[in-house]
């Protein structure tokens, strides 16, 4: 029997929860079980779910969930290989990350292709996220909409604290605003809320549209084409705006500003010394 290649990960900043690459998986993964909430997606080639006596297959828009300690089994259901992508979540850190109950997910295989992709996509960009915030607001927003949408049980909402919506929301812009170069947790910024995380996600989506992250990165944008267009270098401009480094810095230039940072600064470097 060939061995699974199986890589693990643990996203910055999301202590408890754990990643599972496996590409090209050709074996058969005999009965066993989890110590954390097992949310897997095989994005290539069929595959067996075997839990209680049945036997289901996992459709590629589908994704599976079995809770901790509970005993299933995977195999292909042709000999061509999966892509088995599973997200592992300790249900204990969440709800304590949370700051509030957590919907119970029922064991079972789920036909949501909107919620796939979210999944499909939140499991590759925590395998690649350098930011604790990109993380945590990225985790809170796809995990709360599952619970939302599949799970049992009415969640506990946290307390309400002593201010309005409107003042939260404007304590965190502004400390996101003065800190732009800074390294922010998501719960940092629920204390300055004070409010839950799941709470702080659900004010920027009504006041801003946008994440605490998304909000962050605009900042740090911002501030990088000013910086720019005053002749810094890359290199300075991507550690003085909160970057990891240059590549990050220009991942993110080109996703809000359409180009390079080179290339912007090449573009209006020109007029300005006219």
């Amino acid at each position: 029997m060939k061995m699974p290649h199986a890589t693990y990960h643990i996203p910055h900043g999301l202590a408890g929860v754990e990643l599972l690459s496996c590409p090209h998986a050709e074996v058969d993964f005999p009965p066993h079980v989890h110590d954390a909430l097992t949310i897997w997606l095989n994005d290539s080639g069929g595959e067996y779910f075997r839990f209680k006596g049945n036997t289901s297959v996992l459709g590629l828009d589908s994704f599976g969930v079995v809770n901790a300690g509970e005993v299933h089994a995977n195999s292909g259901v042709e000999e061509t290989p999966r892509n088995l992508r599973t997200i592992y979540v300790d249900m204990e850190w969440a709800e304590s990350f949370m700051g509030e109950s957590v919907r119970i997910i029922a064991d079972g295989l789920y036909d949501d292709p909107e919620l796939h992709d979210k999944l499909a996509f939140m499991h590759a960009a925590l395998w690649s996220a350098r930011d604790p915030l990109e993380s945590q607001s990225l985790f809170t927003q796809v995990f709360g909409l599952m619970g939302s949408r599949h799970g049992e049980g009415r969640a506990s909402v946290g307390h309400e604290g002593m201010f309005s919506e409107s003042e939260r929301f404007r304590r965190v812009r502004e400390r996101l605003r003065d800190e732009y170069a800074s390294e922010h947790t998501l719960l940092s910024l629920a204390d300055e809320a004070d409010c839950t995380p799941q709470h702080l996600m659900r004010l920027f989506r009504k006041h801003a549209g946008i994440s605490p992250h998304a909000y962050l990165v605009c900042l740090r944008v911002a501030q990088a084409k000013r910086m720019l267009r005053l002749g810094c270098t890359i290199a300075d401009t991507a550690a003085t705006c909160g970057f990891a480094d240059q590549s990050h810095c220009t991942r993110w230039f080109r996703k809000l500003a359409g180009t390079t940072p080179a290339a912007y600064r090449a573009s209006v470097r020109p007029a300005l010394l006219a």
